[in-house]
């Protein structure tokens, strides 16, 4: 693949991250850089008696540093990475020093482990061990589906009562209000459920529309508990969605056992949702041939927030296959088998608001717990009416953009007047564009993190 300055700065884990790796694009300060096939590699002379080795393996792409920095990749990595990419005569072919082709071949180890790991999880299991195996997932599972119980049903009197005294103080309802029903859902193994209260709490601090959302909200928690206490009665795959909400869970390993789905993925968008403990990475694919979206969310808590998955470039495809959760209208997935990334080509979409939102309409229909929903749409001007900016199509019909998105002014440059492609979320009533194609060529708009 052949990287872009700007693909390299996506791959930085703050703005602070790629001025320090700015400064440091002086060759002199690199006494020794190298290269192969496999990766990049130099020696940056610090402050301290020893260069910091910078490692890069350029397979996902993936660095290392001697450097006592905790963020990923670091200024050196980052900073080597620019220079590979603007400067590449000065990377010598040679053959690398041997802390580059150690740390090499154990990443080459670990992927074989992993490998070896995923062919004994396909192997058989004899009778007798998968019937104990059974009979231990049977009882777990009903010892949670009575915590899940009694958790509903003290979230439907909590409902009550919340409906019954009406919206007029909600907004001045204290943290202890939302805080302790989230405590018990949680408790009652119900995560999904503690989720939604959160979401229910977070639309009340809106100053515009709150009082739609919240409404929408509450629909929706009403809706799913009616759907949990007759999920018998729905079609499988929307059995799945049911018990995804209410936040029961499949194994990766479980999940990577369903069919695969082969196609040439585009990666359209990723950005990172993030509080105090969690952070939620959401990357966003398309398929060429299928025409499917494809969401695949990464999880980390604390200290390992810094190790989120930076494998992927936006504005790049790759042939390979991902593996979908089950559900009514599936979008998240995972990765299975991904091929070299390339630039993308082209990006075709929707060319109407009509035809997008119709599209989302018949969706909701199979999904009404939608909470964002993927678009590509084709041929859109941006334009300002007053203090709101909106994409317009050529009906002259007009999509909101999102009262939070504060990149209008990249879009009406990026445009210069001609019509654009923007790939975006549409978020309960408004569209939020992370990235942009026009003049072959992708360029991402999303923010680095989103406070949830």
């Amino acid at each position: 693949m052949t990287w872009t300055s700007d693909q390299i700065i996506a791959l930085a884990p703050d703005p602070e991250s790629v001025k320090a790796a700015q400064s440091l694009l002086n060759v002199r300060k690199w006494p020794n850089m190298g290269a192969n096939d496999e990766g990049i590699w130099g020696e940056c002379q610090g402050s301290g008696k020893d260069p910091y080795r910078a490692s890069i393996d350029l397979s996902e792409p993936a660095f290392k540093c001697s450097c006592p920095s905790r963020k990923f990749p670091c200024k050196h990595g980052l900073a080597l990475f620019l220079l590979y990419c603007n400067q590449r005569p000065l990377f010598k072919t040679n053959t690398p020093p041997l802390w580059m082709s150690d740390w090499i071949k154990t990443r080459d180890e670990k992927k074989q482990k992993k490998e070896e790991k995923a062919l004994q999880i396909q192997q058989p299991v004899d009778e007798a061990t998968q019937a104990k195996r059974d009979k231990q997932r049977e009882k777990t599972e009903k010892e949670r589906e009575e915590k899940v119980q009694r958790g509903i049903k003290e979230l439907e009197l909590w409902l009550r009562d919340l409906t019954r005294r009406g919206l007029v103080n909600l907004q001045s309802q204290s943290y202890e209000f939302w805080g302790n029903v989230k405590k018990r859902m949680n408790d009652a193994q119900a995560p999904g459920l503690a989720t939604i209260i959160q979401e229910m709490e977070g639309a009340i601090v809106l100053k515009e529309n709150w009082s739609n959302r919240f409404m929408t909200r509450l629909a929706q928690v009403h809706l799913l508990l009616e759907s949990y206490s007759r999920i018998e009665q729905f079609p499988e795959e929307q059995q799945s969605d049911i018990r995804t909400l209410i936040g029961w869970t499949q194994t990766k390993d479980e999940v990577l056992q369903n069919p695969a789905v082969r196609d040439r993925w585009q990666v359209l968008g990723q950005y990172k949702e993030e509080d105090e403990k969690l952070m939620i990475q959401r990357i966003w694919f398309f398929g060429q041939n299928s025409k499917r979206f494809a969401l695949i969310l990464n999880f980390a808590f604390g200290a390992a927030k810094r190790l989120i998955d930076r494998s992927w470039v936006t504005g790049t495809e790759l042939e390979g296959e991902l593996v979908f959760y089950p559900g009514n209208t599936p979008l998240r997935a995972l990765a299975k088998e991904m091929g070299t990334p390339t630039p993308f080509k082209e990006l075709k979409g929707y060319l109407s608001i009509r035809e997008s939102l119709d599209t989302f309409k018949k969706t909701l229909q199979k999904n009404p717990w939608i909470d964002s929903f993927p678009m590509i749409l084709e041929s859109f001007h941006p334009q300002r009416n007053q203090e709101k900016w909106f994409l317009v199509d050529n009906q002259n019909e007009a999509v909101p953009l999102h009262h939070e998105f504060t990149r209008q002014w990249d879009l009406v440059a990026l445009s210069g007047g001609e019509a654009l492609t923007v790939f975006g979320e549409w978020r309960f009533d408004s569209f939020w564009p992370l990235g942009v194609w026009i003049e072959q060529q992708y360029w991402e708009l999303a923010p680095e993190r989103i406070s949830s």
